[in-house]
């Protein structure tokens, strides 16, 4: 299942919800589809008795569309834009198994981490990411995830971030 979120004007996610798939089979018939429509047009300035070999023409362009193999195509945009034009608000597709730019599956990751409400979406990174929680922390630039100044203790405990002291400290 394919996920929106919904930004305000100031990018910041407001609502996320589960939407359609993103991705449908389909026969990629667009440039026969344009012929169709141009030999139509044409042929609807001739006299009736011209109009046969038009037909002709027409017939074997269904014909060949009807033979196209099917093929995967994303749907991305047109649900971006189905969704947001509907609320009003900017729309963005995101992962629920993305995170710092992975995907846990090994699919396709999206906009680098799963938007949550409250997040901030950057069309410069084309990414989400979480509000900053200290003001000691750095966004880092790969994985929009922030990091602290030092890192978390590699033991067993709980620690808790102390921002005064900018230390991890043990959580009771």
């Amino acid at each position: 299942m394919a996920h929106y979120a919904f930004l305000n004007s100031k990018n910041i996610v407001v609502s996320v919800i589960v939407g359609n798939e993103q991705m449908m089979m389909a026969k990629d018939s667009g440039d026969l589809e344009n012929q169709i429509r141009d030999l139509k047009n044409q042929k609807n300035q001739l006299p009736i008795d011209e109009q046969l070999t038009y037909d002709e023409q027409i017939n074997d362009l269904y014909a060949q569309i009807e033979n196209l193999p099917e093929v995967e195509l994303d749907k991305t945009e047109y649900w971006e834009e189905y969704y947001g034009s509907r609320h009003g608000l900017n729309c963005k597709r995101t992962s629920y198994n993305t995170l710092g730019g992975v995907h846990q599956n090994g699919d396709t990751p999206f906009r680098k981490n799963y938007a949550g409400v409250g997040y901030i979406y950057d069309p410069v990174r084309d990414a989400f990411y979480a509000p900053q929680p200290y003001e000691s922390w750095i966004l880092n630039e790969d994985t929009c995830l922030w990091e602290s100044p030092i890192p978390y203790p590699e033991d067993e405990n709980s620690y808790l971030w102390d921002e005064e002291t900018q230390t991890w400290i043990l959580a009771e």
